[in-house]
């Protein structure tokens, strides 16, 4: 289940993107400025493997959308697949993000709808997010502990090694709706870069907030957006990844990702 050799190594659920101008058939989309290029991992925990794992995800390049869902492992029974729904939750969510500037809480609000028409059981984590097809705005909707950080690679030289992209600064915020994330000034001296991390929601230790059949949690969804620039790396994960990699160890990661020429 993972398309993206570079991410390969990461437990669970994760996503990796870069922003690109758009060239062959997205190119041909006049309102389209930048678009998403992904790479998706899934490694199920090995005693959940045979069932696919209780985490999902999906994107979608040329709309620009994406997500990432945990199953609650706390909703499992003997007649209980989380995975069940985390997958019934993620599939609304792609159908209803058509690539237009629709809120996402509309996209939550008609998966509520579907899913209290067609009951699945269980409860999972939420983040979704569009890449807006007009000027350069990223969109997140979170709830719960999966975790997204737009990091800004920035030119840095090395003794050995030469001139690498290096993303640096961690900008965490716990804003609600809407939410204008502003350039920030780097942590370490040289060049500037801006990043987005989404927070965590949790009640208390390993019990965050979550989605259920009645989408009741809905409403506490936070909502983020930040301007994107072209070959800023997006990482969307599950606390899967989150839980056991530090954010310096990922943009480790998304550092040996690319080199500038």
């Amino acid at each position: 289940n993972h398309s993206s050799s570079r991410v390969s190594a990461l437990p669970r659920r994760s996503m990796l993107g870069t922003l690109r101008l758009p060239s062959g058939p997205l190119a041909r989309q006049p309102s389209r400025s930048l678009h998403l290029l992904f790479g998706a991992c899934g490694i199920p925990h090995p005693s959940k493997a045979a069932k696919g794992g209780e985490d999902a995800f999906f994107c979608d390049e040329a709309k620009g959308t994406f997500g990432v869902a945990d199953g609650v492992g706390g909703s499992a029974s003997a007649f209980v697949d989380p995975g069940e729904f985390s997958r019934a939750l993620l599939r609304s969510c792609d159908e209803r993000l058509d690539g237009s500037c629709e809120a996402l809480r509309a996209v939550l609000a008609g998966t509520a709808q579907r899913l209290r028409e067609a009951p699945v059981a269980g409860s999972s984590t939420l983040l979704v997010g569009q890449l807006e097809p007009e000027g350069a705005t990223l969109r997140l909707l979170n709830i719960g502990d999966c975790g997204a950080m737009l990091l800004r690679p920035a030119a840095r030289r090395f003794r050995a090694g030469g001139t690498v992209a290096w993303p640096r600064v961690v900008l965490r915020t716990t804003a609600g709706a809407d939410a204008h994330l502003q350039d920030q000034a780097p942590l370490h001296t040289s060049a500037v870069a801006q990043v987005l991390r989404t927070a965590e929601q949790t009640h208390y230790f390993n019990c965050p907030y979550q989605l259920d059949g009645e989408m009741e949690q809905a409403a506490d969804a936070d909502e983020v957006r930040a301007t994107a620039r072209v070959g800023d790396v997006l990482l969307v994960a599950t606390d899967g990844v989150l839980d056991n990699l530090f954010d310096s160890a990922l943009q480790m990661e998304a550092r040996a990702t690319g080199r500038l020429q």
